[in-house]
């Protein structure tokens, strides 16, 4: 073979090498994308059921045993479950004891009696418009309605009174329903004439005497642990012999 075509061989090789070099070089956004093969449409295919997004459905429970079942049975009936065998807080008894006094207190406080109206009249006397006014200051702190101690003699009066009550409270800032306002019979059981005639003559003697011990209607004196009973006026009228104790 002639040189010169060995030359013209060895020069189109390296111009070859030269321009598949210069075609690699260059960055990907700028080589020409392949050729877009365009396919006939073809008929949707089926999606199986394994490969939906739907959660498996979780298998089926053991079966229980005799005696998973008997405890199960005895917890529902007596034995209860180790969660509600909580211990309360300290002291959960005696709060909820004295909430409920305290309650109680609130609620027989909401009363208007008969003193604290005008005698056979419907207004409220002084005093009543002053414990008119500590029970609109519980209102908005409490659900206890407003009770109108109830005449049985003359049941319009008592109307007439919780009427004026309305109108005293609408007079105020917080707005009072008429159905908060009641007639009816006091919570709080009041003294007896009589109960409270001795309460007072107990009072009376004790202040007197000091704070000497008061027994009945007297007190008790005397040396060695004998006394007598004594009336009132400290007599020694109707003098009632006391053991010696």
């Amino acid at each position: 073979m002639p040189a010169r075509r060995w030359w013209m061989l060895g020069a189109g090789g390296l111009m070859g090498a030269w321009l598949a070099n210069l075609v690699l070089a260059q960055p990907p956004e700028e080589r020409l994308p392949p050729p877009r093969v365009i396919t006939a449409p073809t008929a949707p295919v089926a999606i199986p059921a394994a490969a939906t997004c739907e959660p498996p459905a979780p298998p089926a429970p053991a079966p229980e045993g005799f005696v998973a079942r008997c405890k199960r049975r005895l917890q529902e009936c007596f034995i209860g479950y180790p969660a509600e065998f909580e211990a309360p807080p300290l002291g959960d008894s005696v709060y909820r004891t004295f909430r409920t006094q305290i309650a109680n207190s609130e609620a027989a406080s909401m009363t208007l009696y008969e003193y604290d109206f005008c005698p056979s009249g419907a207004g409220l006397n002084e005093r009543g418009r002053d414990r008119l006014a500590q029970i609109q200051s519980l209102l908005p702190h409490n659900p206890f309605p407003i009770v109108i101690e109830r005449t049985p003699g003359c049941p319009g009066l008592a109307e007439a009174r919780r009427l004026a009550v309305l109108t005293e409270l609408a007079q105020g800032a917080f707005p009072v329903p008429p159905e908060r306002v009641l007639v009816g019979r006091p919570q709080a059981i009041g003294m007896s004439g009589v109960e409270a005639e001795l309460v007072y003559r107990n009072l009376y003697l004790r202040t007197r005497n000091r704070g000497a011990e008061v027994i009945g209607a007297g007190i008790l004196g005397g040396r060695g642990g004998q006394g007598s009973l004594q009336g009132p006026a400290g007599t020694g009228a109707g003098t009632v012999p006391v053991p010696q104790q």
